[in-house]
């Protein structure tokens, strides 16, 4: 590359990369990834855009001699702002029964007429380090690209029982869960083309007001929950979307800025746009110069962040005994203290701390160590920063050795109780009381 050459892409935020690191990112996947496949036999993109199937509803309309609703959808779109609900809206009334049919007949297209070199944008999403992907789209590219595809999993949109198992096992940090790859659409699947979220009163359903019955309250709740609890990376997804724009301000504005920070794959061209589109929310934008090989480059350089593999059940204990050694005092106690839990120095010397050790409380270190890794990033740091834990680099420190440095600074500190009953309480499966470093 020149000196003069453009960089092909933005360097990557330290925080993107420690979400990375840390399996915290959720790929939310928009229209600009199915975009991407191309026909095998015209090179033209394999899908429609949103433009483009509302023009083919219309021409759809005309085609059955209904001149005059062909004519209102066609005006929704040639709007400044193309008005796609309302036009979408019109189509589906006019069309009726023909209304799924037509959908799938745009939208249900074969794997093997796709142009296979361009599904590389689709593979590389997969190789982020999360096992849930996220995405308004209504195709099977995702599916297609899936690194395990017999174990492939798809979410239609309100999957009350793997939300709920979601919300109950998946707390902890996704290298810990045993999920299969998963993609939920959250918009729907073509599969179930008369439940796609495609028209106005579909948007109501997910995204209605608290005051109206939520067909959809488990998916819209969830949705919020990660919004809050993880790192969202947008990518094909130009938040255009204004309802779920919305709910990312209410997430924002309920929680006061405390949650998640997220961030969006954008385009060189598109900057001005996309930062206009989430003033005011935790996004932050990372540009590419253009499509092709620099946006591929970009999600090539963001995978490296990726630990390889999934840690093991047995290096996961390692790392947690390990941490449990933090716990213990610098000094040795006697071995008249050592058999009584949570027994105290003398009050001769100097004040030292409450005495751990591996024979009275080995099983509180390791819970409390267990639970702590299981805490989402954002709640360990929380938790660090109110008991005036957290190193002043905390963000360069990876997720071992920054709950190490807080559980020795705990243990300085004489904060260990405190520790404790914070992370019992944040912790799903947590008993707070009775407190054994407070015996």
């Amino acid at each position: 590359m020149h000196a003069d050459e453009p960089e092909a892409h933005d360097p990557i935020p330290a925080t993107l990369r420690r979400a990375l690191a840390e399996r915290t990112i959720i790929p939310f996947i928009g229209a600009g990834v199915s975009r991407a496949v191309q026909c095998k036999t015209t090179r033209r993109p394999l899908l429609p855009s949103w433009s483009e199937l509302l023009e083919q509803a219309a021409d759809a309309l005309a085609n059955d001699n209904l001149i005059g609703p062909a004519r209102v959808v066609r005006d929704f779109l040639s709007h400044h702002e193309p008005q796609y609900l309302d036009a979408a809206k019109h189509a589906k009334q006019h069309l009726g029964a023909r209304w799924t049919t037509f959908l799938r007949n745009q939208i249900d297209v074969s794997y093997d007429a796709a142009e296979p070199e361009t599904l590389e944008l689709a593979k590389q999403v997969w190789r982020l380090g999360s096992s849930l992907l996220l995405t308004t789209n209504y195709d099977a590219v995702l599916q297609w690209t899936c690194p395990k595809p017999h174990e492939y999993s798809a979410w239609p949109i309100n999957p009350k029982d793997a939300l709920a198992r979601l919300h109950r096992g998946w707390t902890n940090l996704p290298d810990k869960g045993a999920m299969r790859p998963t993609v939920w659409h959250v918009h729907g699947h073509i599969n179930d083309a008369s439940d796609l979220i495609l028209t106005p009163d579909g948007y109501s359903k997910l995204y209605g007001s608290p005051e109206c019955k939520n067909e959809y309250r488990a998916a819209l709740d969830t949705l919020k929950h990660l919004l809050v609890a993880r790192t969202f990376l947008f990518i094909g997804f130009s938040l255009d979307d204004e309802a779920f724009v919305q709910t990312m301000r209410e997430v924002e504005q309920a929680y006061g800025g405390c949650g998640a920070q997220h961030f969006a794959i954008t385009r060189e061209a598109q900057v001005a746009t996309m930062a206009e589109r989430v003033r005011g929310l935790p996004v932050q934008i990372v540009h590419y110069r253009d499509f092709g090989e620099p946006l591929l480059a970009l999600l090539r350089n963001l995978a490296t962040c990726v630990p390889h593999g999934l840690p093991s059940a047995h290096a996961e204990a390692g790392t947690i005994r390990e941490l449990a050694d933090d716990l213990l005092p610098t000094s040795a106690p006697s071995a008249d203290s050592a058999h009584l839990v949570g027994s105290r120095p003398s009050s001769a010397g100097p004040k030292e701390h409450k005495t751990v050790t591996p024979l009275d409380l080995s099983h509180a270190n390791t819970q409390l160590a267990d639970h702590f890794l299981s805490l989402t990033p954002q709640a360990r740091e929380d938790i660090a920063r109110k008991l005036d834990l957290l190193p002043a680099d905390f963000r360069d420190l990876g997720r071992i050795e920054l709950a190490k440095r807080i559980f020795i600074a705990a243990r300085e500190k004489d904060r260990l109780a405190n520790l404790w009953t914070a992370v019992e309480q944040a912790h799903p499966a947590g008993a707070p009381v009775p407190n054994p470093y407070a015996m």
